[in-house]
């Protein structure tokens, strides 16, 4: 197995507070504590479309919707930055949802990572996107499903997308804090950190986004449901996801050659897909 050499490593399953090897921690910016929108991404955007897949749980999806997020989870925060530092933006995927005009996403509330690959895997091959935010792993956490095993589902999920995308980048977030699985969350954490690592080793464009340095904290950002749990981000928590998300594509576009413009998507009889926000080839707002 390929994660073998791995095995002390992610039998330990320690929290790690430091910054990872190759994102960019917000952390590394306090002012980003006090005002986490003023974060934009430095390189200048390209003549392309950022043809965006969110891609995870209801986390992605944002529902349930916490006060004031209007089911838009991380992603309308995200979209309106990139596109205030110039880029041209499409997020796309079979599961829109909240009040954002270009709403497609990619978010099963509910399942695992490996419900998500199933799932998700026709809709990468129908929109190709050039970028791909993963954040996937919390239900496997909270149902204590095969901890020591999520990496072997996650890699094999990522697998899946580049051979339903070839040109894509992928970002691979670190799971937020969590009230009722806090230790398995860590220990997912410590796995999803490794892969990375391995992954981009190997030459696949994989990036890792650190999500669970204290920058993200279970006291202040994880909304209170009503029936207690504490599970999905409250505003500022999304808020925060979308900084962390701004750093991790920051370091992405300083990696040569890694996010292309995306791939031309046709419909079955070959014809261009409607250009509509979401259908893989227009902008939407």
């Amino acid at each position: 197995m390929m994660l073998a050499r791995y095995g002390l490593l992610l039998s330990l399953c320690v929290p790690i507070a430091a910054a990872p090897y190759d994102s960019i921690s917000p952390n590394d910016n306090q002012d980003l504590h006090q005002n986490p929108q003023e974060h934009h991404v430095s390189r200048r955007a390209e003549d392309f479309y950022l043809r965006i897949m969110p891609l995870g749980a209801s986390i992605t999806k944002g529902n349930p919707a916490a006060p004031g997020t209007n089911g838009n989870g991380y992603r309308k925060d995200l979209r309106d930055k990139l596109v205030s530092d110039g880029w041209k933006v499409n997020m796309v995927g079979s599961q829109p949802f909240g009040k954002m005009a270009d709403n497609q996403t990619e978010g099963y509330p509910g399942f695992k990572v490996a419900q998500v690959q199933n799932s998700a895997s026709p809709s990468i091959a129908k929109y190709k996107p050039n970028l791909i935010l993963i954040n996937a792993g919390t239900n496997d956490a909270v149902k204590r499903d095969n901890i020591a095993g999520v990496h072997t589902r996650m890699e094999k999920l990522i697998l899946d997308c580049f051979a339903k995308s070839p040109n894509t980048v992928i970002i691979l977030s670190t799971l937020i804090p969590n009230g009722q699985a806090n230790k398995e969350v860590q220990q997912v954490n410590a796995q999803y950190r490794a892969l990375a690592k391995d992954m981009k080793g190997r030459g696949l464009h994989v990036m890792l986004a650190e999500m669970d340095n204290g920058f993200i904290t279970l006291k202040n950002d994880i909304w209170t449901e009503p029936d207690g749990t504490r599970t999905h981000p409250n505003v500022g928590g999304f808020k925060k996801m979308a900084t962390v998300w701004g750093h991790a594509i920051d370091a992405v576009l300083k990696e040569d050659g890694w996010l292309k413009a995306p791939t031309k998507v046709s419909s079955k009889n070959g014809k261009p897909r409607a250009k509509s926000p979401g259908g893989g080839n227009e902008n939407g707002n």
